[in-house]
């Protein structure tokens, strides 16, 4: 895992360059954000610090969504926090990610847990955080 520092004033950020996500948000040495989504926290309550919900944002009926009459195959919260995100530009200040996906099954982090499909389905999509 490879945090990426960033700095503006007195704020200061660390991001996840794996898993996209805002590890550490601090404004004058206050943090904001609780431990989950970093290496050293595995005993975190959550496993997570900040996720992209996408395409849902919450449970869906049967795991499922319906898009254009198509049925897609879907967890809580969507599939983007089973998917890895590329860094595309990083400075001093910022960055920025992107995440690809070509719409084939992938592994559902939540397999083995009942009631839950053992891989995701969507569309193709093209999501980019800044």
């Amino acid at each position: 895992m490879t945090l990426l520092q960033m700095k503006a004033g007195g704020t200061e950020a660390l991001v996840n360059s794996d898993n996209g996500q805002l590890v550490s948000l601090k404004e004058e040495g206050v943090e904001f954000m609780h431990d989950g989504g970093r290496s050293d926290s595995e005993d975190s309550a959550w496993r997570a610090s900040e996720i992209t919900c996408f395409p849902i944002f919450g449970r869906s009926n049967n795991h499922q969504v319906v898009f254009s009459g198509q049925t897609y195959d879907v967890d809580q919260h969507g599939l983007s926090r089973a998917l890895p995100w590329k860094v595309v530009e990083y400075f001093h200040e910022g960055v920025t990610l992107d995440q690809f996906y070509r719409g084939d099954p992938i592994p559902n982090p939540k397999t083995g847990r009942k009631g839950h499909p053992d891989t995701m389905t969507y569309m193709p999509f093209h999501l980019r955080k800044i």
